[in-house]
């Protein structure tokens, strides 16, 4: 008989989640004490297993599950994980470990998944996927129309125009630590790129060519190479221009952003948008302590605080859904303390819990 069972993260605090109210949960734990002990075991059931993941359900992967390998999801499923970098959170969580995977892949079979909360070396989003709050240690590549990434602490974003166009995908709100680049061929349309910080030592544009009717506004992007862009230009003509490539100008709507170009030569330059600010540096710009995201808070002062273009805060910590340090998926109950009595004559405790909602 097969059983579909609404389950719990922890204990059963996890009845009512705001993610798949109507639709089956499952646990997964690489140390056992779980429904499965890998993503990739439940993507593989069947209606005769015991427990069988169909569209549209929810895994959950506790903390401390370590994916054996990697694994596509082969249908709509929402994963979730716990987060990441809970020293920087504020909350006290009483199991303040990650779920690991190299890869999470989605694909043709499993439109509409989302990811929440993982960490991954890689990330791979097919049509109309979402990432949200995870840590990709090395890239996310988004491979086909629609995909939404928000509040990720990633390397760099591949963007896989090498067959076709992709459209209407969304990056906001993130902390990028290399670049957002794409594979040679065809176009980006209609993109939102938005309150992003986007923060590398690069000698190649941190926004390159090839982007139409997009929006890019309300980020911070900072070319920290200060070398010179050939040896026969003068001293100010460094990559540190290189954020914006000034061919975009051209196609979309570019505004309100906080760039460390600071010379741009040419009538198409990108210094003449005057909304732009120019000229940041990671010293001017950020607090510049703190493990990981924390160092990219804004600093009193800061060129971007106030700069956007609804009068907050340009980067990955303002805009409509500001960055969240520790990656803890919203909605999602967590134990922050546990008080116990001592045994009683029958070896039976009582046992106290207070719980928490992650934050919005």
């Amino acid at each position: 008989m097969v059983k579909r069972i609404k389950l719990a993260l922890i204990a059963t605090v996890l009845i009512g989640s705001a993610f798949m109210a109507n639709a089956a949960s499952y646990r997964v734990n690489s140390k056992g004490g779980a429904h499965f002990v890998s993503v990739a075991e439940a993507m593989a059931t069947t209606i005769s297993s015991q427990y069988y993941v169909q569209a549209g359900d929810t895994l959950y992967a506790e903390p401390g599950h370590v994916e054996p390998g990697d694994v596509t999801l082969n249908k709509k499923i929402i994963l979730i994980g716990p987060g990441y970098n809970f020293a920087e959170t504020g909350n006290n969580i009483m199991n303040a470990e990650s779920a690991v995977f190299h890869t999470i892949s989605t694909n043709s079979n499993s439109t509409f998944s989302e990811i929440h909360g993982c960490v991954a070396h890689n990330i791979n989003l097919d049509s109309y996927c979402v990432a949200n709050r995870c840590r990709v240690s090395n890239a996310l590549h988004i491979n086909a129309h629609g995909c939404e990434i928000t509040n990720c602490y990633i390397k760099q974003i591949y963007l896989n125009t090498y067959r076709r166009d992709l459209s209407g995908v969304k990056i906001i709100g993130n902390i990028i630590c290399s670049y957002i680049d794409k594979y040679n061929g065809y176009n980006c349309i209609s993109f939102t790129i938005a309150n992003n910080t986007i923060v590398a030592s690069s000698n190649g544009y941190l926004l390159n060519q090839n982007y139409h009717m997009c929006e890019i506004y309300n980020n911070v992007i900072i070319n920290t190479n200060t070398n010179l862009v050939s040896a026969s230009e003068d001293t100010v003509s460094r990559y540190t221009n290189y954020t914006i490539h000034p061919d975009l100008l051209a196609n979309n709507s570019i505004h309100h952003n906080v760039l460390s170009t600071v010379q741009c030569p040419g009538a198409d330059s990108i210094c003449n948008v005057a909304t732009n600010v120019y000229g940041a540096t990671m010293e001017s710009t950020f607090v510049n302590n703190g493990l990981m995201e924390g160092q990219y808070e804004l600093k009193s002062g800061s060129p971007a605080a106030g700069a956007a273009s609804d009068g907050g805060d340009c980067g990955a910590y303002g805009g409509v859904k500001p960055y969240k340090k520790g990656g803890q998926p919203a909605g999602i109950p967590y134990i922050y303390d546990a008080t116990f009595s001592n045994p009683s004559e029958n070896n039976t405790i009582n046992a106290t819990f207070k719980v928490r909602i992650t934050n919005e």
